[in-house]
């Protein structure tokens, strides 16, 4: 501030008759004064308030930063599956170090969110890898407890519980995510790794599927939770079911699944294959096993198709090879079968004989094949069987839902 003019008591005193102590510009000049001198203690104050928040916004930008390298790090997990094992592991932790470095440098917290962010940010980057790491589950707990309402955290959490085989506590960390959470991206995270939990535990298929389609209700657009959906799907066909059209279903899921986004998830393809397998089309399951292969080498896909492929290859050549049998010998063993009366009565159920090209894809209610098993290969899934019906012809017939040893050749 400039200096004032200089005014004296007689210059105030003139001309109008005012004494010093009701002159304007007397109190002008203490006012003025008082300006210059009282505010320092408020000034003082407003720098440390404007200090406090510039260093607030620095450490929320910092740990903005330190959000990203996490998401960086965990794509690399989730897309890097060419690369040789070796290298991808190396990768990730050169990430995991970066990050954990610019965390312990990143100075203390002020607010309570924010230092629940940072115990998350160090617990999910320790998590990464498929092993229970302790130090992730302590830094993960530390997080949850400063900020209940961090699904995420959660999340991470009964994952980690879950690489340590402790499904129940896993099971309470997911729960948490829909009581605490009002995130739908975090709550649908957690119903997936629910629905995960019950088709894992072997014990209920069936609420696994009702969480899957409870989770499809709040987004039909996310891909992650169509393809939970076929997931749940298949395992309540295997588990409960051993209904054809819960395979058909989860083969819609996937579908849809993948045309949600252009996914690169190949445990997405790798599933599609393993329904198309079991359902006998072995194109489309030779098709899926190989996009799965280019995603993940590591995934088995490639083992899987040489299976299949060794499977037709020798369920063909035992047809067209007649199972190294010459005819007037596999008539011979198909004269001792007793005639079949007509119609055939099982419980109560009436049959009609018929032949192999009678039958038609689904249920043939009434009609029943007489045949001669030759061979039986051997394969996973439903059991495989060389069969000669009474005319000679040559099929293979696949057995589901028995076990193996019922049916023998001869």
């Amino acid at each position: 501030m400039g200096s004032l003019p200089k005014i004296s008591w007689a210059d105030l005193a003139s001309d109008d008759g005012m004494t010093p102590s009701n002159s304007p510009q007397q109190n002008a000049l203490q006012n003025s004064r008082a300006s210059e001198e009282e505010p320092a203690s408020d000034i003082h104050t407003h720098h440390l308030k404007d200090d406090n928040s510039m260093a607030a916004e620095n450490q929320q930008s910092r740990l903005d930063t330190a959000m990203e390298k996490l998401e960086q790090l965990f794509h690399t997990r989730d897309s890097l599956f060419n690369l040789d094992p070796a290298e991808r592991k190396e990768k990730l932790l050169l990430q995991q170090s970066d990050l954990i470095k610019f965390l312990d440098n990143l100075g203390e917290s002020k607010t309570t969110q924010q230092r629940a962010l940072v115990h998350y940010i160090r617990g999910k980057a320790l998590d990464v890898e498929d092993d229970h790491v302790p130090k992730a589950e302590e830094e993960l707990s530390k997080a949850v407890k400063l900020d209940s309402s961090m699904g995420d955290a959660w999340n991470q959490l009964g994952m980690s519980f879950w690489k340590k085989g402790d499904v129940q506590t896993a099971h309470d960390c997911w729960q948490s995510t829909l009581i605490h959470c009002i995130s739908l991206q975090h709550t649908k995270a957690a119903m997936r790794e629910l629905s995960m939990a019950y088709r894992a535990r072997g014990g209920d298929a069936g609420e696994s599927l009702r969480l899957a389609k409870e989770l499809i209700s709040k987004d039909m657009s996310d891909h992650k939770s169509w393809s939970n959906l076929g997931n749940a799907y298949m395992s309540f066909f295997f588990a409960s079911s051993l209904d054809r059209e819960d395979l058909f279903r989860a083969l819609k899921a996937y579908h849809r699944s993948d045309a949600c986004v252009d996914s690169q998830d190949p445990d997405l393809y790798y599933n599609k294959a393993t329904v198309y397998r079991y359902l006998e089309d072995y194109q489309s399951a030779i098709l899926e096993f190989n996009r799965a292969a280019e995603l993940d080498p590591n995934l088995q896909a490639a083992e899987a198709i040489k299976e299949v492929e060794s499977l037709v290859g020798e369920m063909t050549w035992m047809i067209e090879q007649h199972c190294n049998l010459k005819p007037p010998r596999i008539h011979a063993m198909l004269a001792t079968l007793p005639a079949m009366p007509e119609p055939l009565v099982v419980s109560a159920a009436e049959f009609r004989n018929v032949g192999c090209p009678q039958l038609k894809e689904g249920a043939n209610v009434g009609k029943a094949v007489t045949g001669l098993v030759l061979a039986t290969p051997k394969a996973d899934g439903p059991i495989r069987l060389v069969v000669a019906e009474r005319g000679g012809e040559l099929s293979c017939v696949s057995v589901y839902n028995m076990k193996g040893g019922r049916v023998k050749p001869g």
